[in-house]
């Protein structure tokens, strides 16, 4: 499977890139972005600012953002589901990013 980011919205081709499948949002927000995806079909990026997965089947599920964060850069993710990424508090100034890891 590839994922890729078309203006706001993000699709997923098939592995014979037959099949164009756009991506779910989270309910409330309006732009997508996708930065990987493992070999289960599982991708990793953002429904606006939050962090999320989508399964091979394209369902969008929110990660957990630590306390006092919320903008979110998730970048990749592992066999095992591990999502990596940077996360920072979007009310401070200059924003201060700090590592993720989501499991």
């Amino acid at each position: 499977m590839v994922v890729a980011k078309v203006k706001d919205r993000s699709p997923r081709w098939s592995a014979a890139g037959t099949t164009v499948t756009e991506l779910e949002l989270l309910r409330g927000t309006g732009h997508a972005f996708v930065q990987g995806i493992n070999d289960a079909g599982t991708s990793v990026g953002t429904s606006d600012e939050r962090a999320v997965t989508r399964d091979a089947q394209g369902k969008v599920t929110a990660l957990p953002p630590p306390v006092g964060l919320g903008q979110a850069d998730p970048v990749a993710i592992n066999a095992a589901g591990s999502v990596a990424g940077d996360m920072a508090s979007s009310s401070a100034w200059p924003v201060q990013w700090r590592a993720v890891v989501w499991r």
